[in-house]
């Protein structure tokens, strides 16, 4: 009679499997793609009591052995040292497989297209208080998981004036993890044009937090807003810098 062989799922980890034939009857566990033979050892009693656990790569009959251990070290013991020596199964953890295997379903290292949508209010510092609602997209490369740069244009409404500003800036964003959650440095500087025109900057911190499987991912971020423009009085013009704090949320993808 052929030899036959089913499986039986038990969890996650592990799969019971059973072979059989007209007078065997066998059966083992794949514990996550691992079989029995593989996760067997070899286990070296000396008789001062240690135990060593490892492979054996090198044995002279009656004179010694050589086993090296699971982190690459290498010892050598003569036989007359030796209590005994045996295979055993070697224990493989659950939790250190559950863990590589969440790890790899984290921050992937990722290369290329970058995108990413914000929304914010800015509290005005300056005498002018020019409190505004701050809209922003930007686009460009991300080059590892640490550091994007590319550009984007923004759309700001000054509450107090009734004033639009449109920045287009170039955008850089440092990552200093590549974990789940990700604390970041993230700096904007460009141009600012329609109702009002200057110079804009806008230095920020902040932290993502992934979203799931892929690199979709949620952040908030606390920064300073400088936006020079001149202000006109009956007689003369003023330049100014309409400074603000904000707060935001946003998306990146």
């Amino acid at each position: 009679m052929p030899v036959r062989e089913l499986g039986l799922k038990l969890n996650f980890y592990e799969t019971l499997f059973f072979s059989f034939d007209a007078d065997h009857l066998q059966f083992r566990i794949d514990s996550l793609g691992l079989t029995a033979q593989e996760s067997y050892q070899d286990v070296v009693y000396l008789k001062n009591g240690s135990i060593i656990k490892g492979t054996i790569i090198e044995q002279v009959p009656n004179e010694s052995i050589k086993i090296q251990t699971a982190d690459g070290s290498i010892f050598v013991y003569k036989m007359e040292e030796i209590l005994k020596m045996t295979k055993e199964m070697a224990n493989v953890s659950r939790q250190n497989s559950f863990s590589f295997k969440k790890k790899q379903l984290s921050f992937k290292d990722i290369a290329g297209y970058r995108g990413f949508l914000d929304f914010g209010y800015s509290f005005g510092t300056s005498d002018y208080k020019s409190d505004r609602l701050e809209l922003s997209t930007s686009h460009g490369y991300q080059f590892n998981p640490y550091l994007f740069i590319g550009g984007g244009v923004g759309i700001h409404y000054h509450t107090d004036a009734d004033l639009f500003f449109m920045p287009i800036f170039v955008h850089a964003r440092a990552n200093f993890m590549k974990n789940d959650i990700t604390p970041f440095l993230d700096f904007k500087i460009g141009y600012s044009v329609f109702d009002g025109m200057g110079f804009y900057l806008s230095p920020a911190v902040g932290c993502s937090f992934n979203m799931g499987e892929g690199n979709n991912r949620l952040f908030f971020m606390l920064g300073y807003s400088m936006q020079k423009a001149e202000i006109e009085y009956y007689r003369y013009t003023e330049n100014v810098n309409l400074g603000a704090f904000s707060l935001k949320v946003g998306f990146e993808f």
